[in-house]
């Protein structure tokens, strides 16, 4: 019996329960329900050290896409957690995104660990960014690869086409826009931002 990969777990520094990845974990007795772990905050990265009660798992066959190839295998989680489609799960090496949850032969939105029959998710160890870059009278699209939590702020400067632009407009996954702060990568719908123009004197 191995320790899980990720657990939920109060974080101090964020004030919430949240995601933890389980840096060392040593089971303490024979069912594997006390645990001694070692685990790192996802959101802030703070560390979590102590002595906790697991709650019983069970191992939910997992689907898992890579663009166009995937493999099947099996995830390790608590009976009574809730999974929905959106949800950021953690394997032994990647996280993931789960896009769909088969219950009784159907599709649904979200379910109850012990119900689920499949879980299909896809690679989330980096998102494509949508880049709009407004150069004079036209503008060019592309996309920049990023961490999911990776954050951009208005008023940043990124690269495009090997040429610096800044960010001044970020359009978030609800359709908001943005016109100050930032934002992490996995929430951003669309990237507005202008060539920076360099003036050469002679």
């Amino acid at each position: 019996m191995q320790a899980p990969n990720a657990l939920s777990l109060y974080c101090e520094n964020c004030g919430e329960y949240t995601l933890h990845r389980v840096i060392k974990g040593k089971i303490k007795d024979r069912n594997g329900r006390t645990l001694e772990v070692v685990a790192r905050c996802t959101v802030c990265d703070s560390t979590y050290t102590g002595i906790i009660k697991a709650p019983p798992s069970r191992e939910v066959p997992l689907v898992i896409s890579d663009w166009e190839n995937s493999h099947r295998t099996k995830i390790d989680l608590p009976e009574n957690e809730v999974i929905r489609v959106g949800d950021e799960l953690l394997t032994d090496e990647d996280t993931i995104l789960v896009t769909a949850i088969e219950l009784r032969g159907k599709r649904v939105q979200s379910a109850k660990v012990s119900n689920i029959e499949t879980i299909w998710a896809k690679l989330f160890n980096s998102v494509l960014v949508p880049v709009s870059v407004n150069r004079g009278a036209r503008t060019v699209a592309d996309t920049i690869e990023a961490v999911p939590e990776e954050e951009f702020y208005i008023g940043d400067t990124i690269q495009v086409k090997n040429k610096n632009c800044v960010i001044h407009q970020i359009m978030d996954s609800n359709g908001r826009m943005l016109r100050k702060g930032g934002i992490m990568a996995k929430n951003i719908k669309r990237v507005y931002a202008r060539v920076i123009r360099t003036h050469t004197s002679y």
